[in-house]
C-alpha cells in the first residue's frame, strides 16, 4: 500500500496543483510588491532633510555642532 502523501498527488485533477502553483506565485508576488514599496519609502525618508524643531534649535542658537565641549557665550 502507498502512503498517503504519495498517492493524494496522483489521485487529484492536474488543475489542483495549477491552482497551488498559481496560489504560490501570487503570494510570492505579493511579498516582491509589499517589499518594494517598504524599501522605497525607506529610501525616501532617507533623502528627505530632516525636521528642524524649534524647541530643540532655537534660530539663535550658536552652538558649534556636533563633537564640540565649548560654546561661544
Amino acid at each position: 500500500m502507498a502512503m498517503l502523501g504519495e498517492a493524494i498527488p496522483h489521485t487529484l485533477p492536474w488543475y489542483f496543483g495549477a491552482a497551488a502553483l498559481v496560489l504560490w506565485l501570487a503570494a510570492v508576488g505579493g511579498v516582491v510588491v509589499v517589499l518594494r514599496i517598504r524599501l522605497r519609502g525607506r529610501a525616501e525618508r532617507r533623502r528627505r532633510p530632516a525636521p528642524r524643531s524649534e524647541r530643540r534649535h532655537p534660530p539663535d542658537d550658536r552652538a558649534l555642532g556636533p563633537g564640540t565641549d565649548v560654546e561661544p557665550w
